[in-house]
């Protein structure tokens, strides 16, 4: 056994668990959090140039984007999945061909990607809603990510196979330095050259091509069971089929969360340039949390994955049941600190009073439902991570698309541009409560056939 085999069988079977939550999940949220910076820093700087219409624009063409993030979310996650189950069944083989796949189909995904978005940045930012006067700052943010967009999908893909093997380290080096460029960057573009949102989107292109060139380099080491050759791709390019099968379920949640995004900000343009900014302001107090639960459960796929596919019931149950304790008191203590001091979260993005005021009153509405969305979260990948690839698919679309977006067009109808936010809170709500009726079913339905596995090793075939 290899010394990075020994590492992963450490780290996914023996370590205890609240240890490895931290080990494993420390990272990653450590991770989600400067990634957290990073999504946030172009509309913190812009907004320090006190034009709303700019801090608007970022919000509104985000959105075109989530596309790019998904796929790259989607590729990474179901490699990772299928990484970390072919490691604990100790078929290398698999992992070779699976991390290759999924990097190579990442780089000409993110290419067409962004061609195509770049000949139709026009009609796409129209689209989502822009008005005369966010539309010319908007378009040139999305034509300039454009050409970033192979870099901004391969690194998240790669991140994720990465840490499917358990190089922690490594992964989160691969997120913590585009991002401390881009930080640095930002103000120097944005302020520096008066270059604004068009300044925030070339410090972001810049950042993701460090990110990309950081895993190439990982690859070219070779201290990895995981591979970048293109040989290896060439054995089975069309294994892509299943690795997208399995992160589809994230995939559909980004996608349908940028339509619901795009939907929203559609309702709010008629309310005004100050509501969007608003919303776009106050969301990030439920984006820091929802993201940091997504880094938790993200950062610990890898070894229910790999406990799956080890048939290793009670470690599996462990993790399950300690991380759900965690993301629980986690949303508690962000909805006490929203509750009481929401504003400075707004004020970081909005100088203008009165889009100020509007923003603190819609944090303090969507922050109701940060203690459960982690549970809606875990079940998901949970489902995603046991290759339960439809009923996560299925879960993934409710919360997003299924509920939430049939909501905006009713409360936004009845309560006008409250009902847009209340519509967020029903969601969640209905979307946990399903999540955990089918994942529990799911649980039991592997109990069951662990059971019975465990059964035939004991006794041997039955005899006719």
């Amino acid at each position: 056994m290899t010394e990075n085999m020994t590492r992963q069988k450490k780290l996914f079977t023996e370590m205890p668990v609240w240890k490895a939550i931290a080990a494993f999940g420390g990272p990653s949220v450590a991770v989600i959090l400067v990634m957290i910076l990073y999504n946030m820093a172009d509309m913190f700087f812009v907004g320090m140039t006190g034009d709303t219409a700019q801090v608007a624009a970022v919000s509104l063409a985000s959105p075109v984007f989530s596309i790019a993030m998904a796929l790259g979310a989607m590729i990474g996650g179901g490699a990772s999945i299928l990484i970390s189950a072919r490691l604990g069944q100790k078929d290398y083989s698999a992992v070779r061909k699976n991390s290759a796949v999924a990097s190579w189909w990442s780089l000409f995904l993110g290419l067409v990607l962004g061609i195509g978005v770049f000949l139709f940045r026009t009609p796409l930012i129209y689209a989502i809603g822009a008005n005369e006067e966010i539309y010319p700052y908007a378009v040139a943010y999305a034509g300039i990510l454009c050409t970033g967009m192979p870099a901004m999908i391969f690194t998240t893909s790669v991140g994720n196979i990465v840490r499917a093997e358990g190089a922690i380290k490594e992964s989160f080096l691969g997120s913590i330095l585009p991002t401390l460029i881009n930080l640095a960057l930002d103000p120097v573009f944005i302020l520096g050259l008066h270059m604004g949102a068009a300044g925030a989107a070339i410090a972001t292109v810049i950042a993701n091509y460090v990110g990309l060139l950081h895993f190439v380099f990982y690859f070219l080491k070779g201290n990895t069971s995981c591979t970048l050759s293109f040989r290896a791709f060439l054995e089975a390019p069309l294994s892509i089929g299943r690795i997208v099968i399995l992160g589809f379920p994230t995939a559909i949640s980004t996608l349908l969360g940028g339509f619901a995004s795009a939907i929203a900000n559609r309702f709010l343009v008629a309310y005004g340039t100050n509501a969007v900014a608003a919303m776009a302001a106050a969301s990030k107090a439920g984006y820091i949390i929802g993201m940091i639960d997504i880094g938790l459960v993200q950062g610990l796929q890898p070894m229910i994955s790999y406990n799956h596919g080890a048939g290793n019931r009670k470690r599996l149950n462990e993790v399950i049941r300690d991380l759900s304790i965690l993301t629980i008191l986690l949303g508690v203590i962000a909805l006490v600190f929203c509750e009481l001091r929401g504003d400075l979260i707004v004020k970081l993005f909005l100088k203008e009073a009165s889009a100020l005021n509007l923003g603190t009153q819609m944090v303090h509405i969507l922050i109701l439902s940060a203690p459960i969305v982690g549970l809606y979260n875990i079940s998901v990948t949970c489902l995603q991570a046991t290759e339960k690839a439809g009923r996560a698919v299925l879960l993934s679309a409710v919360r997003q698309g299924i509920v939430l977006i049939p909501c905006l067009f009713v409360m936004n109808a009845l309560f006008g541009i409250f009902g847009n936010v209340w519509s967020h809170i029903v969601s969640d709500i209905l979307s946990t409560a399903l999540a955990g009726a089918i994942s529990l079913h799911a649980l039991k339905q592997d109990s069951e056939e662990f059971s019975v596995r465990g059964e035939s090793a004991r006794t041997g075939p039955a005899l006719p």
